[in-house]
């Protein structure tokens, strides 16, 4: 038959024992004439009670015992049978197989023992009695086996006469992973400290606190929270002790504060602040944060800090001089491990970009200044930058090919103006599309700006090629005919310029009228004189001052055909005789009669 705990109660284990009988009665029932008869027994270990949520624990977790002695009396007092039967420390359950005369006397359905066990240490000390119980040991030939017999166990160990626990500390506060060792002192009724007596410890919650069954070695598991530690002799006395955990720090992280931009010597616009929390993820407090700069040169206000309630840490941070990305590493004090990084950029305050504040003029004519055009240089904040110094140079893009633009194109920026000004260029040629792009040489920056059209250009002077000074019969075409040219301020012809005759004397007439330049600023017509008497055609064309105008030229008194020497005038004049002498004309009659012919 099996000997076997288990676990039928919160606490301790039960033991279930099933015994064989055989005697050597007159009925025979087997071989060898013998009737056979079966009790069943179920030790009970019943007399303590845990309370909260402790595991179920094996009664030999708390006292160790190594055998068992089973009797088994007749109604008489004779022992039918006396046995100890070990039980090894390592083995969950032992085999049992008894074989007793049963009493001549004994009925059919089987006779009544009576039946006690004792359970004994190494040493030989008997910690656990039970019975005697009557059990009825019934032949193998009855119609139902018989019930297990329940036959409670009375703890008689060391400690039995307890009448008190006291558990020391009565109160522990730890952190996790830490470990306490809490002691049990049983007492009897006058006080008096027993010795050795048997104490079960465990825990009301054992995800935040583990305790040692028999050592009452307790653990803190939990990140916080507090649990108690239950301490219970075999007889019921029992002590409470409260277990709490304070949370520490297990992780720190970047709350707020992480990648900002501030201009280099400034204050970041937010605090740096960092959240310190435990295993379970909710804030640790009084925890203290120190900050220290990594990178960028830059300072932070507070060095050391102390997480508050919701487990944050902070301090300032004020960048470097320096243009680059910043860092600040904030660790828990003295566990560099447990650290984290904020990053900053630090803006540089030089020179970032130029803009254009006063764009070229638009729609001018083509020579005209297209200042004064200023361009400005700025740092990132969009500042325009104080005390600079440096030079910066003006060119054109687009516009029609070969035009050039020209002026003064390199400028120095003065200290305090952080604008280059370009007061005196021009661009040779009328068009659309141009574009000004200007450079700044250290460091290397440029601008464009936006694009612009000039009108074609002013004509500069008037220079009469031929046909002054000739001589023709009246009323007939003047030999060689008159030819202009109109050029603008750089000495290029232009085209498409309108030009106007005036008969200032001698009745005569020019064509065509009216006249335009060619490509080359070229302009070519034919004079018919009048009837008689001095000729004088005055050419004038549109936007050209009498001060701008080329000098006369006049007719030498002596040549029919050939050109007279320049005299000065105020506009260009042909003089023609039309069949006599010629005459010269005086002077302040002349000034506003250019071309003379006779």
């Amino acid at each position: 038959m099996p000997l076997r705990p288990r676990l039928a109660r919160p606490l301790f284990a039960l033991v279930a024992l099933l015994l064989a009988v055989g005697s050597c009665g007159r009925e025979l029932l087997g071989p060898g004439g013998t009737r056979r008869a079966v009790v069943a027994l179920n030790p009970e270990f019943g007399a303590m009670r845990v309370d909260g949520a402790g595991q179920p624990l094996s009664m030999r977790s708390i006292v160790t015992f190594t055998r068992v002695r089973v009797v088994l009396l007749r109604a008489n007092g004779d022992t039918a049978i006396d046995r100890m039967v070990d039980f090894p420390a390592d083995a969950d359950s032992v085999a049992l197989a008894f074989t007793v005369k049963l009493s001549p006397t004994a009925p059919a359905e089987g006779e009544s023992l009576g039946a006690a066990m004792r359970f004994v240490t190494a040493s030989g000390d008997t910690v656990f009695v039970g019975g005697p119980v009557s059990v009825q040991a019934r032949p193998t030939s009855a119609t139902t086996s018989p019930a297990p017999l329940t036959i409670p166990l009375t703890y008689v160990g060391p400690g039995k006469d307890a009448a008190s626990l006291t558990l020391t500390p009565d109160s522990v506060v730890g952190i996790r992973g830490q470990s306490v060792t809490l002691t049990a002192a049983a007492r009897d009724a006058q006080g008096a400290v027993l010795p050795n007596t048997p104490v079960a410890f465990t825990s009301s919650d054992t995800t935040l606190v583990r305790v040692t069954l028999g050592g009452g070695v307790a653990t803190l598991v939990g990140a916080r929270g507090t649990a108690l530690v239950i301490a219970q002799t075999l007889t019921g006395q029992r002590d409470t002790a409260r277990v709490s955990i304070t949370p520490t720090a297990s992780a720190i992280a970047i709350a707020t504060g992480n990648n900002q931009e501030v201009r280099q010597g400034g204050t970041f616009a937010q605090p740096l602040v960092a959240r310190v929390t435990a295993v379970d993820g909710l804030p640790v407090a009084n925890v203290p944060v120190r900050f220290a700069v990594a990178t960028g040169r830059g300072s932070v206000g507070a060095a050391l800090d102390t997480t508050d309630a919701a487990g944050l840490a902070q301090t300032t941070w004020t960048a470097g001089d320096t243009a680059m990305t910043g860092s600040v590493v904030a660790a828990v004090d003295g566990q560099s491990t447990l650290s984290v990084t904020f990053a900053g950029t630090q803006l540089s305050t030089g020179p970032s970009f130029l803009a254009f504040g006063v764009p070229p003029r638009r729609g001018v004519p083509a020579g005209d200044s297209i200042g004064p055009v200023s361009v400005g240089i700025y740092n990132r904040f969009n500042e325009l930058l104080p005390n600079y110094r440096g030079t910066m140079t003006l060119a054109l893009i687009g516009g029609p090919p070969g035009a050039q633009l020209r002026g003064t194109t390199t400028v120095s920026v003065d200290s305090g103006s952080s604008t280059g000004w370009f007061r005196d260029v021009t661009i040779d040629k009328g068009g659309s599309g141009y574009r000004l792009v200007a450079t700044l040489l250290s460091p290397n920056l440029t601008a464009t700006s936006d694009t612009f059209s000039l009108a074609p250009p002013r004509p500069a002077t008037l220079e009469l090629l031929t046909g002054d000074g000739r001589v023709t019969p009246g009323g007939s075409v003047f030999p060689d005919s008159i030819r202009l040219g109109v050029k603008d301020r750089f000495g290029v012809g232009l085209g498409g310029v309108p030009v106007t005759f005036t008969i200032i004397s001698g009745n005569g007439s020019v064509s065509p009228t009216p006249l335009v330049t060619n490509a080359s600023g070229i302009a070519a017509a034919a004079w018919t004189a009048g009837l008689s008497g001095p000729q004088v055609v005055e050419v004038s064309v549109p936007g050209l001052s009498p001060e701008q105008r080329r000098p006369a030229r006049q007719r030498r008194p002596d040549g029919r055909q050939r050109a007279g020497p320049h005299e000065p005038r105020q506009a260009p004049l042909l003089r023609g005789e039309c069949g006599e002498r010629p005459r010269l004309r005086d002077r302040q009659h002349e000034r506003h009669a250019p071309l003379l012919g006779q």
